[in-house]
């Protein structure tokens, strides 16, 4: 059965209301490979679970020769329209179907085997800008509707798309100029307690010749079954539900930059993922009450978490897309 329904257009944009729970949480992901240049952005904008009323924007972006810019603020200059805290905003083009990501300041830059060993430190900073367009190439997938039992984890609204990124990265003397790069954007909202999460796996892939994407989200807690195992695959247009047959999720903290394959079933008949390369890796962890920071936290309870550019091999055809994978060893404190 194919599932085409529009969904609420207004669910693009940051709530007019927070409701009054615990915890409760709204977050918008961005992530987008660009492997023409090996250039990778992941980023986040989310509003703080202690205080929903204040707005977290958070990047890191891959350059060539392992290099790894980071941005992280806190802010209220999000608007009914715009989703942002200080220097980057998120704006909402067409509901469904268009963005726009802008930044304009300082940005951090280390290497990425230092982030892995020892976090961010103090450094001197850069100016960055970038303007990009980010576009839907298949329909919404609104998760939310099969996600019941990780309601408290990944937000009980929760809607994914594969898009194309056009636009521009500027750096010092180094300028980047993306053209239909592979995109990915996430929308949740909902209580987000993470204290007995123990492992997830996050993946996109888009085959543009084929016209063939998926999604799939699957993760493990603490002391009880995986509350999360939802996946999606389109083909022209039309959005088919998936069930995960295989995906393996890191095995420690430090397992980054590791190949692996992932099945899935549909309609479409069973399809197997293979990561072909991955392209750019961005090492960072995460920490209760929910929040990401770029690198290792040391001397600190937090998990793991990666973000990866990568190249996916489906029956020899190669597609781009993007992996996240997190480990935590054991529950977080209370």
């Amino acid at each position: 059965m194919t599932t085409t329904e529009p969904l609420n257009t207004l669910d693009d944009y940051p709530a007019a209301h927070i409701p009054p729970l615990p915890m409760w949480s709204e977050n918008y992901a961005f992530m987008i490979n660009d492997a023409a240049h090996g250039v990778a952005v992941a980023s986040q904008m989310g509003r703080w679970p202690v205080d929903a009323r204040i707005w977290r924007e958070f990047f890191m972006i891959g350059l060539p020769g392992e290099r790894v810019l980071y941005h992280k603020a806190f802010g209220r200059a999000a608007t009914n329209r715009v989703a942002a805290a200080a220097l980057f905003r998120i704006e909402v083009i067409e509901p469904d179907w268009a963005f726009r990501l802008v930044f304009d300041g300082p940005v951090a830059e280390d290497q990425r085997a230092n982030l892995m060993a020892r976090g961010a430190t103090v450094r001197p900073v850069r100016p960055l800008q970038f303007d990009l367009t980010v576009r839907g190439v298949a329909p919404v997938w609104d998760m939310s509707g099969h996600a019941n039992a990780a309601e408290a984890l990944a937000g009980k609204m929760h809607t994914e798309q594969v898009c194309a990124v056009s636009g521009t990265i500027d750096y010092g003397s180094e300028s980047f100029k993306l053209e239909r790069a592979f995109g990915q954007r996430d929308h949740s909202r909902g209580i987000r307690v993470i204290k007995q999460l123990h492992r997830h796996c996050w993946a996109q892939g888009w085959f543009p010749e084929q016209d063939v994407t998926f999604n799939l989200y699957k993760m493990a807690v603490h002391g009880g079954s995986a509350p999360m195992s939802n996946a999606s695959v389109t083909k022209g247009g039309r959005r088919y539900p998936a069930k995960v047959k295989s995906v393996p999720f890191m095995e420690g903290p430090d397992d980054h930059a590791m190949r692996y394959d992932i099945v899935l079933d549909s309609e479409l008949g069973e399809m197997t993922f293979r990561m072909k390369r991955v392209l750019v890796s961005m090492p960072t962890a995460f920490t209760s009450p929910y929040d990401k920071s770029p690198g290792s936290i040391p001397g600190f309870h937090a998990a793991s978490s990666n973000e990866e550019a990568v190249l996916w091999d489906w029956n020899g055809r190669e597609g781009m897309g993007w992996s996240e994978r997190s480990f935590n060893a054991s529950p977080f404190p209370e």
